[in-house]
Parts: structure tokens; C-alpha cells; sequence
């Protein structure tokens, strides 16, 4: 695999793979030209994405030779890279794309097709398959097999490996729900790297994928050199920011009382959390949660952090984790404190889950089915703060 971004690979990276003679192997693979509408074509270029995904990940490059041997097969050492003839390279991504969206299941999440220009007869394709950690995938043409590789090629699973996948793969969601579980407890104890006011709490968790690889792990120093790092939720002008145990924090306090009232930490392991604890308090002398103001910041929360983990390099998909602690008895509160709803009866509140895994998804219609639950929990049928076309917006104040 380029050891690069996939939007920062450019011609001069392929040729270096030519001139070094990088050999193909478990993460690399050449082919001359792109996959044909032929049954065996497809299958051969479904085969070959479902078995990166399903071992270490991998790039295919489209538009590069081979080196023969004295019978004339490849080696797998490239010989010249010039790119592939096509009056339509966008039009070739999307049938690439539309062969794996409907030839393997399950989905593939992260998956990227590029195009890299400069060569002589047109542009290389580059098909990018991160390591999957809800293998196996199956391609759901021909023979509908499994296919995994090695430094030598692909090869189809046998029974026992294909066995051994699904186990490995059921194990993501136990581990996405022992974390949260975990990090609840912490915080409801107040046993975090913060001395955190003494309220209810906001906590909102964005776990990438790759974040559940025990080998996943972001350069935390580069927090030094970034112009702009994301602040914590419902933060003041004045929010601070450091290292510590964990990784990089932003947060800000209460000068009164020298208690931190909201902070978000980036874990080494590229995992966000942000824990927010004075947006719960009392309106009018009613003590509740305001929707709009935490919707508003959920929102935020959300697109600021996606857009720094995929900064930092880290493919979708990404897990929304929302939950509520300490909020038994609060109340909804919706513009000057209306609130006829029904109290909350219980201390900790998780909401649905939600799961970004398309580039260009909203936080408003990723947020949704959350929000929806948030009004539910206070006897409300589903959030107000959504007009005809499904985008949020303050429904407090007229149009």
C-alpha cells in the first residue's frame, strides 16, 4: 500500500514504485487494465477487493505493466506505468464503485476509488480497500465465495477460516459497547482526567471503525502544529487545550469554582469524546434540557469531529454515541421554558446509535433518529426542530 493519503498520491509516487521495482504482495497489486464487463472479469476484480478487505487492506493500481518471466507470465514487478486510454475516467470510478456496491456484501466501509493523472496515455485508477473489521465479505457473484490473501495473491477461505471470520468480526459490536459502558462509568464517578462540575452531563462519542483495531493508533504530537483544534461543546472564547494521559484535550472551566464544564478528548487510538455539563441546568426554575441549545451543539459537535478524524487520516465509518448522565427527573425545555412533557425516570439515558458512513452525510439527517429519541425519553412523539425537507432548524423562533 502508497504509504499516503489517497488524495495526496500523485504520478511521481507511482513512478517510484516502477523505479524501485516494489513487487506486488498482501497489500499491492498491479493490473494493466481495468476490469472487462465479462462474468470472469468481474468476478476476478470482486476476488481481488473482497480479499484485501478481508486480510490486511490493500491498493490495486489500474494502468501499470508487468514484468514478464521466460513463459511469459507476470512477476508481479512492475514494468512501466502509463495509465489506461478512457474518454470518461469519472464515468469508469462509478462503474468501479458499482461492480463492489453490488458484488460484495456486506458493504465495504472507507473504500475509495481515485483517479492519478500525468501519464502518457491516461490516468492510473486507483482502487484504495481498507482492512475490514466486519469481515468476511462475500462476493455475491459466481460462485459467491470468500477470498482473503497473502504476499502471494488471493485464495478463497476454506470452512474454518470462514468460521474463524465471522467470530472475530461478531466481537466489533461487543467491543463498541463495552467501551461506552466503560467511559459512562468513568464519567458518571467523576473518574477522568477532569475535575468536572458537579451537574448532569452531556456525553457524545464518535468512534471510527479503525478505532477498534487494538493496532490503531494517531500521531498525537501533530496536535502541536494544527492552526485551529476543535473546541470543546458549548465552550466559551477562552477554551484551553493540552496533552495528558490519554492523548490531546480541549476544555473550559468555571473561574469560580476551578471546575472544567466541558471538554473533549482525542484518544490515541483516534476515538472522540466530548463531555459537556452546564447546558443541563435550570430555565425559569424549571430544572431540564434544552433542545434546541443541545441540538445545536450535538450538531456542531458532530461535524467538527468527523471532519477532524478524517484529517487525521481515518476512513469511515464512524459510530455516534449519544447519552445523557445524571438526568433523572429533568424535563424538555423548548423556547422560553416551555415544558408539559413527562420527567425523565432514570439516571443515564443512551440514544440511538447512529452511523455515519457516506461522505456528504448532514449531521442533521445522521442526528435525526437521535434526536427523535430525545423527545421521546420526555413523552414528546419526535423532535419539532425539523421542517418539511428534513433539515433541522430553531423551530423557537418564527420564520
Amino acid at each position: 500500500m502508497i504509504p499516503k493519503r489517497i488524495d495526496e498520491i500523485k504520478k511521481e509516487d507511482v513512478d517510484s514504485l516502477v523505479a524501485n521495482e516494489v513487487s506486488e504482495g498482501r497489500t499491492m497489486d498491479y493490473k494493466q487494465a481495468l476490469p472487462d464487463g465479462t462474468e470472469s472479469g468481474r468476478k476476478e476484480f470482486l476476488a481481488d477487493v473482497s480479499s484485501f478487505a478481508n486480510a490486511s487492506g490493500g491498493d490495486l493500481l489500474y494502468g501499470v505493466e508487468e514484468k514478464r518471466d521466460l513463459n511469459g507470465k507476470p512477476t508481479g514487478v512492475p514494468s512501466a506505468a502509463n495509465g489506461i486510454r478512457t474518454n470518461n475516467a469519472e464515468a469508469e470510478i462509478l462503474r468501479l464503485e458499482n461492480m463492489i456496491r453490488t458484488g460484495i456484501e456486506p458493504r465495504i466501509h472507507g473504500l475509495r476509488c481515485a483517479r492519478i493523472d500525468g501519464f502518457v496515455s491516461g490516468p492510473v485508477f486507483l482502487v484504495r480497500v481498507p482492512r475490514s473489521l466486519v469481515a468476511p465479505h462475500m462476493i455475491r457473484f459466481g460462485d459467491s465465495r470468500f477470498y482473503s490473501r497473502t504476499s502471494a495473491g488471493k485464495y478463497p477461505l476454506d470452512v474454518g477460516e470462514i468460521r474463524s471470520a465471522f467470530t472475530a468480526s461478531q466481537s466489533l459490536a461487543e467491543r463498541i459497547r463495552s467501551f461506552r459502558a466503560e467511559r459512562i462509568a468513568r464519567i458518571s464517578s467523576r473518574d477522568i482526567a477532569f475535575n468536572m462540575c458537579d451537574t448532569a452531563m452531556l456525553v457524545l462519542h464518535v468512534v471510527p471503525l479503525e478505532s477498534m483495531d487494538p493496532a490503531s493508533q494517531i500521531d498525537i504530537a501533530q496536535f502541536e502544529y494544527r492552526r485551529s483544534p476543535v473546541p470543546p461543546l458549548y465552550a466559551g472564547s477562552g477554551w484551553n487545550s493540552r496533552f495528558n494521559p490519554d492523548g490531546y484535550a480541549t476544555y473550559d472551566g468555571d473561574s469560580a469554582t476551578r471546575k472544567v464544564r466541558t471538554y473533549l478528548q482525542v484518544f490515541r487510538t483516534g476515538i472522540i469524546e466530548a463531555v459537556e455539563a452546564s447546558l443541563f441546568r435550570p430555565e425559569n426554575g424549571i430544572p431540564g434540557i434544552p433542545f434546541i441549545a443541545v441540538e445545536q451543539e450535538l450538531l456542531k459537535g458532530v461535524h467538527n469531529s468527523t471532519r477532524l478524524l478524517q484529517d487525521l487520516g481515518l476512513n469511515l465509518p464512524f459510530f455516534v454515541l449519544i447519552t445523557l448522565v445524571g438526568v433523572r427527573g429533568l424535563v424538555g425545555l423548548f423556547g422560553s421554558g416551555w415544558a408539559p412533557g413527562s420527567p425523565i425516570d432514570r439516571d443515564i439515558v443512551q440514544l440511538p446509535d447512529v452511523t455515519l458512513s457516506e461522505s456528504g452525510t448532514t449531521p442533521d439527517a445522521l442526528l435525526r433518529p437521535a434526536f427523535d429519541a430525545l423527545w421521546q425519553v420526555m413523552g414528546y412523539d419526535k423532535c419539532r426542530n425539523y421542517n418539511e425537507k428534513g433539515e433541522w432548524y430553531d423551530a423557537s423562533r418564527p420564520r
